[in-house]
Parts: C-alpha cells; sequence; structure tokens
C-alpha cells in the first residue's frame, strides 16, 4: 500500500509539474518526486531482501512468483515511469524559460513598436501643419489633395500597417498549431512588406493601391521619414522575429508537454495494474502465512494426541511386559512432541507479530488515505469554481463580442452617411460653380448694358446707374461664390478624409471584433476544460474513496488475524505446557529441564524463554534404575497387576 500511494503521489506530482507557473514551482515538486521515488525503492528492496521501514520490519517475499512480480514492478517503475515524469520536468524546465524569453523578447518589440507609433503620429501632425501653411498662403485644394494630402494618408497608412503587425505577433504567441501559426506568420510578412511599401512611395514617390503619391521634398518631413524606416528595420523587426522564434519555441514545448502528459497517463495506467497485483499478491502471501500457522497449529494438535494415545498403549505393555526399555521410546516420542510444540510457540509468536506490524500499517494507510481524500475534496471544489468562473468569462466576452459587433456596424452606417454628405458636398459645389458662371454673365451683360447706355447719352444715363448696380452685385455674387467654392472644397476634402478614417475605423472594428471571436473561443475552451478536469478530480476522489474502503477492511482483516494469532499462540503454550509435563512424568518426575541424552539439549519453558538450553543428566543404563529413584514409583506395576 505505500508503494502504491507513492506512485499516485507521483502522477499528482507531474499533474503539478506541468501546471506550474515558474521554476521555484517546479523544482519544489521535482524534489517531493524524489521522496516519493526514496519511498518506493525502499519499499521494494524491504519486499526483496527485507529490512526494517518506517512501516516497521517487512520480511522478505519467499514465494517466486511474488518475488518476480515485485522485480518485475521494480523494473517498470525504474525504466519507464520515472524516466516519463522526468522528461516532463526537463521539458518544463525548458518552457518556463523560453517562456520567460518570450516574454522579454515581446516586451522589447512592443518599446520599439511605440516609438515607431510616435514618430509616425509626429509625420502625420507635421503634414497637417504643412496642409495648413499651403490654405495659407492661398495654395489651391488640388495641390493639396495630390501632394500634402497623399502624404497624410501614407503616414496613417503606416499607423495602420503597424497595428497589423502587433496584432499579428499577439496572434502568433497565442496560436498553438502549427497551421495557424504558418497563416499568421505569413500575415505578419505582408504588413512589412505594405509598411516599406508606404515609405518607398513617401521617399521616392510613385503608385500604390492608395492611388499616385508624391515624394516628400520637405528636409523635416525626409528626416523623419527616414528615422521611421531605420527605427523599423534595425529595432522593431529584429525584435519582432526574436519574439516569434521564441514563441514558436514555446508553442512546440506546450506541445511536446502535452504529448508527454498522455504518455505518463498511460504508462501511470500500467503501473497501477501492476501495483494491483503486487498488491494482490502480498494478500495471499498474508493468507498463505495465516494458513500455514493454522495447520502447524493443527499437526501439533494431532502430534499430542497421538502421543498420548502411544504413551498410553506403552504405558500398558509396560504394566503387561513389566520392563523399562519403554522409558526410551516414550521419551523419544516426547521429545518430538516438545520440538514441535517449541516450533508452533515459535512460529504463532512470528505470526502474531507480523499481523499486529500489517494492521498497525493498514490503519497508518487508511488515515493518509483519508487526508488524500479531503485535500482532494478541497482541489475538486477549487476546480468547480474555476469552472464556474470560466463560465462567466465567457458570457462576458460574448456579451463583448455584441457589442464591438453593434458598433462595427454602426460604424458601417456612419461610413454610408459619410459618403452621402461628400456627394452633397460635391453637388452644392456644382452648384456654386453654376452661380460663379451665372454672376460671370451677368457681369458681361452689365458691362454690355453700360457700353450701350453710354451710347445714348443723356437719355440713357439712368439705365447706365442701372446697368453699374447690376455690376456690382454680380462681382459680389461672384466673389462670395468663389469663397463659398473654396469653403466647399476645403469641406470636401475634410469630408473625404473623415470618411478615410471612418472607413479605417470601421476596418479596425472589425479586426476588433474578430479578435473578440477568438478570445471568445479560447475562454470556451478554458470553460469546457475546467469542467472535463473537474469531473476528473471527482473522478479520483471516488477511486480514492474505494481505497480508502478497501484500506479499511484491509485493516480490519488484519486485526482479526492478529487476534487468531493471540489464540493460537495461546494454545501452543497450553500445548508447550502439557508436553512438559509429559516430560517431567517421562523424567520420573524430575524437573522438566531435565532430558535424556537423546534430548540434545532439548529447551524446557524456562529455557525457550531465557534462550539457553535446560540442564542435562544421562538416563540410567539399561535394566538398572536410576540413581535417586525407581521406575515403579512412576509407575506402580506389581499393585496394578496384583488387580488385574
Amino acid at each position: 500500500m505505500e508503494i502504491k500511494l507513492a506512485v499516485e503521489g507521483d502522477k499528482l506530482l507531474a499533474a503539478d509539474m506541468l501546471a506550474a507557473t515558474d521554476a521555484k514551482q517546479l523544482e519544489s515538486r521535482w524534489k517531493a518526486h524524489e521522496e516519493m521515488v526514496g519511498t518506493f525503492d525502499a519499499y521494494i528492496e524491504a519486499i526483496l531482501k527485507g529490512g526494517e521501514t518506517e512501516a516497521g520490519y517487512i520480511s522478505a517475499a519467499r514465494t517466486p512468483a511474488f518475488r518476480d512480480l515485485a522485480e518485475e514492478t521494480d523494473r517498470f517503475h525504474n525504466d519507464q515511469f520515472q524516466p516519463a515524469i522526468a522528461r516532463i520536468h526537463e521539458t518544463k524546465a525548458r518552457a518556463l524559460k523560453s517562456y520567460g524569453m518570450m516574454q522579454e523578447a515581446m516586451h522589447e518589440a512592443g518599446g520599439s513598436f511605440e516609438r515607431v507609433v510616435k514618430l509616425a503620429e509626429k509625420l502625420e501632425g507635421a503634414v497637417k501643419d504643412r496642409i495648413q501653411e499651403k490654405i495659407r498662403s492661398g495654395g489651391t485644394a488640388g495641390e493639396i489633395l495630390s501632394v500634402q494630402n497623399t502624404w497624410a494618408d501614407m503616414a496613417m497608412e503606416i499607423k495602420t500597417t503597424l497595428a497589423r503587425s502587433r496584432i499579428a505577433m499577439e496572434e502568433y504567441a497565442q496560436d498553438m498549431e502549427a497551421a495557424s501559426r504558418g497563416e499568421v506568420e505569413k500575415e505578419y510578412q505582408d504588413s512589412l512588406g505594405e509598411f516599406d511599401q508606404w515609405i518607398q512611395a513617401l521617399l521616392k514617390g510613385g503608385r500604390t493601391g492608395e492611388g499616385m503619391i508624391a515624394a516628400v521634398t520637405d528636409p523635416d518631413l525626409r528626416r523623419l521619414v527616414e528615422e521611421i524606416d531605420a527605427l523599423h528595420d534595425k529595432e522593431f523587426q529584429v525584435q519582432a522575429a526574436r519574439f516569434m522564434e521564441l514563441a514558436g519555441e514555446n508553442a512546440r514545448n506546450e506541445a511536446e508537454l502535452a504529448s508527454l502528459k498522455g504518455h505518463v497517463y498511460e504508462v501511470g495506467g500500467k503501473m497501477g495494474v501492476l501495483l494491483g497485483r503486487l498488491e494482490a499478491g502480498a494478500q495471499d502471501q498474508v493468507h498463505s502465512a495465516f494458513q500455514e500457522a493454522r495447520d502447524i497449529a493443527s499437526a501439533s494438535t494431532i502430534q499430542a494426541g497421538v502421543g498420548v494415545g502411544v504413551g498410553f498403549v506403552l504405558a500398558l505393555l509396560l504394566g503387561l511386559l513389566i520392563t523399562r526399555s519403554i522409558t526410551r521410546p516414550i521419551d523419544r516420542i516426547a521429545r518430538v512432541l516438545f520440538e514441535g510444540s517449541e516450533q508452533v510457540a515459535s512460529a504463532s509468536n512470528q505470526l502474531a507479530s507480523a499481523s499486529q506490524e500489517l494492521a498497525e500499517g493498514a490503519s497508518e494507510q487508511a488515515a493518509a488515505l483519508e487526508e488524500t481524500s479531503a485535500s482532494l475534496e478541497e482541489m475538486s471544489s477549487m476546480t468547480r469554481r474555476n469552472a464556474d468562473n470560466s463560465g462567466e468569462a465567457n458570457t462576458l466576452m460574448d456579451q463583448a463580442r455584441d457589442v464591438v459587433l453593434r458598433a462595427a456596424d454602426s460604424m458601417k452606417e456612419l461610413n454610408g452617411a459619410m459618403d452621402e454628405i461628400s456627394a452633397s458636398g460635391q453637388a452644392i459645389g456644382r452648384i456654386i460653380k453654376t452661380i460663379d458662371e451665372i454672376a460671370f454673365q451677368t457681369n458681361l451683360l452689365a458691362l454690355n448694358a453700360a457700353v450701350e447706355a453710354a451710347r445714348a447719352g443723356t437719355a440713357g444715363a439712368g439705365f447706365a446707374v442701372v446697368a453699374e448696380e447690376v455690376r456690382n452685385l454680380a462681382q459680389r455674387s461672384a466673389e462670395a461664390a468663389r469663397n463659398t467654392a473654396g469653403l466647399i472644397e476645403d469641406t470636401i476634402m475634410r469630408i473625404q478624409q473623415g470618411s478615410s478614417l471612418v472607413r479605417r475605423t470601421n476596418e479596425a472594428f472589425g479586426a476588433v471584433a474578430g479578435q473578440s471571436k477568438k478570445a471568445a473561443d479560447l475562454v470556451g475552451e478554458i470553460a469546457t476544460s475546467s469542467t472535463e478536469q473537474s469531473e476528473g478530480i471527482t473522478q479520483i476522489n471516488s477511486a480514492m474513496t474505494q481505497m480508502d474502503q478497501v484500506t479499511q477492511r484491509t485493516a480490519a482483516s488484519a486485526e482479526e488475524s492478529a487476534s487468531a494469532s493471540e489464540q493460537l499462540r495461546s494454545q501452543a503454550e497450553e500445548i508447550f505446557g502439557s508436553v512438559q509435563d509429559l516430560l517431567r512424568l517421562v523424567n520420573g518426575g524430575r524437573d522438566g529441564g531435565e532430558a535424556s541424552p537423546g534430548n540434545n539439549g532439548l529447551h524446557t519453558r524456562a529455557g525457550l524463554a531465557n534462550g539457553r538450553n535446560g540442564n542435562s543428566r544421562p538416563l540410567p543404563a539399561h535394566g538398572r534404575p536410576a540413581p535417586g529413584g525407581r521406575n515403579e514409583a512412576l509407575i506402580p506395576l506389581e499393585e496394578e497387576f496384583d488387580e488385574f
């Protein structure tokens, strides 16, 4: 049972190693594992060779089949079970180290990302300043839209591409499947290609997916673009590549740990079968020893009965034949009975001691199992709470995903509204252009009217005044139309920028919605795993309860065996006393410590207790009475024959 507890404890420690979050926890579990291995080796060695253990002295196994089973269990434990746990320890230590390095690389890459984003925002702000300066200096809308506005778009695209790279890195760290990581890595490489495309468009100009881009000619802006490119290439990309390499290594370590977990469970199951056979063999050994003791006691009782009968017959023969030669056979028989009863007493003492030790060990095991069962119950309760919390987190993630989806829908509607506003602004621009043309034509007509009034002389003086006023109104209308057209163009440009921002925001919301869905799926998987873990611990707790019941039954059986052994020892002592009385009777009423020469130092009751041979003296020669007594004093033959 101690061996079985050591192996079960090792299984739990293997699970703890897999769940360890730092090297300190891992090494603590490994140290406890080494103690479990020491306990296993100590009890296996005691079974094979005999020796003292924490549970007391254990006798070496006697039957070849039981010894072979113990050796097979030891070999399997050393060759398969222990190496499997050692591989978990080694792989987990490597995984923890790799995970720490990955987190450090992610932190460094995140710092570089923030610095590149800040430079991109600085570039965007500087471009906006240039646009404002251009507007104040009287630059045309077409020039601004074709030059400075494209720079602002590229700055925005740089920020968006950086965000895509960062999202791809985080997804790469979360995905455990090689195929998924390959897709994410391709997305990351695509974002790097787009970044280089935007940078080259700003530095050299050219056509991109966003249209024709003018090269940056402003020295300050160009220096900012070059600084962004250098920081992205020399820091962010290098650190991101190291992070993704470590993330891939971490994923491989996790996959190997998952495989090792299944292997340990498989090897642990085989180990459990061997331990079950070993435990059954140990119980057979106990039953065999108990049956052997009972057989010895029964044989001793039969021998005593036969000896008494033979002694009685021999006594009759002595009475009939009046011979002293019968004393020697009776003495020899009594010696055999004495030795047999002595062996029975010794065997019953050993059996009683072994049964008592077995009962104490079973009681201690039952107590240990009760403590283990209580600990498992606490673990089961904690796992159920984790499962409940994971379920609540899953619900919250679903709600958050719904909110993000609704926000994305709202952004789509906003994008449509912005497009409609842009179309309306363009229509207003066309109307203003028409008004400007009408004002221009009115001005021409007023000018012609003034010329005709001048030709008319005094008769056309009044008409000339009216024509002059109409001309003034036409000029004012033209000026107002030009101003309004400028404002409309500026408004249209801003609406287009707003539409672009809304479109990108909508895309970002779509990406966030996708990430929220992935996060919700991960939380759902965690909730499912927690539920399965809770069910597994409940099953383990049930198994521990059954083991506790079996151990308690074993303890009760051991106590019954100890009680029966005590009764056997008491009966053996009674037989021992009866045989001593027979010896005293055979030796003519002398002290039971005296024996015949053929006795070879036969132990008396006192000699057995003290571990020394009793005193002996030779019997008289055949045909002569021994000094100090006569056989007739022991058996009055003449009187009985007279009566006969």
